[in-house]
């Protein structure tokens, strides 16, 4: 296992891959060694294979001790994956054991419990005793990786309840703790980017970049400060980001991952349709799905070429393309909203229909979005019985309303609309749109 550290360290992971394997084949009833070999797993930047040992580890696991350290383990990832349910899930298991006797609790194991229960009772709304189990694990724990966590846990229950003094207060010590380590300052520029507070984001990504330490590292920061850049809308910012991850992904050479291999075919087409170039854009596209495994971008690369096929009359293969975005995320609205953009232009609205109906239930977006597709068909009832689902949606509370679903002014602007009259003579060329701030604008 040492060996393959040392490989992983140095970013060779085919032979770290095969020397992990090997080991976890010698011993496949050790917990612990599974759990390692998830962890370079982790490092080399495959999250699904690190997922699979870790349950594995789990699954072997015979002391109540080592299954509480699988548990955790699991969730933690989850966490970081944002993957809400599935971390709840091992997270209850863990307290749960934790608070059972059967495992004796050292400190860190009790700082690590009351962290979960922070964390649980944040996912539950219960933000006072959440602060408080969040504060008491900051003030137990020595690793400060898991401090780090519980600074930032600290800072996203204030975000919650609107305390943004606070919020900057502990995002900004989570950096001080480990001020060295790239990808911990890269978790807090996430994190302020999840705030919508991208100076702040860029700040952190910046450390990141400087403080890489190999060339994986830089085209993960030129990366990173390329999607920074492009959802500010700073278009020139964001080309230039991408051609410095083109170059430094060329200079690794044979050492050049499958994802960075991904990453480079989709920047170069993100370059070319920057200069205009169409076709050269499409075969960086191309070559970005051979090597790509991050559903969101493949999905996303996807919607690009579809578009492209659609624009020059290749219906069949472009109606393909939409229907495989929108199948590789099915949950994620601005994906499946892509996907049934494209289906709409093709005029395919019952092809729309179907991908919205693989979406969630409950999500009210997708009730909107159904709206749009049966207006653009100019099937006047099916409009409105759709937009009537949605309002029923926002009234009934099934989701916590988004940014681009906001509450009550909005709720009264569509029943206004509907009880005069007026949606039904929207005309069906007009798409509508949820907008931040609660407005709906009219777009032909």
């Amino acid at each position: 296992m040492e060996k393959a550290r040392i490989l992983a360290g140095k970013r060779k992971g085919a032979a770290a891959i095969e020397l992990m394997k090997k080991a976890a084949a010698r011993a496949p009833g050790d917990s612990r060694l599974l759990i390692d070999v998830g962890d370079l797993y982790k490092q080399l930047g495959r999250g699904d294979e690190a997922l699979e040992y870790y349950r594995r580890g789990l699954q072997a696991a015979q002391r109540p001790s080592d299954r509480a350290f699988a548990l955790s383990t699991i969730a933690l990832t989850y966490r970081e994956r944002k993957n809400w349910p599935e971390y709840l899930t091992y997270a209850k298991q863990f307290v749960q054991l934790a608070s059972s006797g059967k495992i004796p609790l050292s400190q860190e194991m009790k700082a690590l419990s009351l962290f979960h229960q922070g964390a649980i009772l944040s996912q539950e709304d219960d933000y006072d005793r959440a602060l408080s189990m969040a504060e008491q694990s900051v003030d137990l724990f020595s690793n400060d990786y898991i401090k780090f966590e519980a600074l930032l846990l600290l800072a996203d229950i204030n975000a919650k309840i609107g305390n943004m003094a606070e919020v900057t207060k502990y995002a900004v010590q989570a950096g001080e703790l480990l001020p060295n380590d790239p990808w911990q300052q890269r978790k807090v520029g996430e994190f302020f980017a999840g705030l919508n507070q991208m100076d702040e984001a860029l700040t952190y990504y910046r450390r990141f970049l400087a403080l890489g330490k190999d060339g994986h590292d830089r085209a993960m920061g030129y990366a990173t400060l390329a999607g920074a850049y492009q959802r500010m809308g700073r278009q020139e910012k964001y080309i230039e980001n991408a051609k410095l991850y083109l170059e430094t992904v060329s200079s690794l050479g044979d050492e050049a991952t499958d994802d960075q291999k991904g990453n480079w075919g989709y920047y170069y087409g993100e370059i070319m349709t920057a200069e205009k170039k169409p076709e050269e854009a499409y075969k960086g596209y191309s070559t970005a799905v051979k090597y790509l495994r991050d559903k969101y971008r493949l999905s996303e690369t996807y919607g690009k070429m579809a578009r492209h096929n659609a624009k020059i009359g290749n219906r069949d293969l472009a109606r393909e393309q939409a229907l495989k975005a929108a199948e590789l995320m099915p949950g994620e609205y601005w994906r499946v909203k892509d996907a049934v953009d494209i289906l709409i232009d093709l005029k395919e609205y019952d092809l729309a229909i179907e991908v919205i109906d693989k979406a969630p239930a409950n999500e009210s977006d997708f009730y909107l979005l159904r709206s749009v597709v049966y207006q653009r068909a100019d099937k006047r009832p099916e409009a409105i019985e759709a937009s009537k689902d949605y309002i029923d949606s926002l009234r009934a509370g099934l989701v916590n309303l988004s940014p681009r679903s906001v509450g009550d002014g909005e709720l009264k602007l569509w029943e206004a609309l509907r009880s005069t009259g007026e949606l039904t003579r929207l005309p069906p060329g007009m798409l509508l749109e949820i907008h931040y701030a609660g407005m709906i604008h009219l777009r032909p």
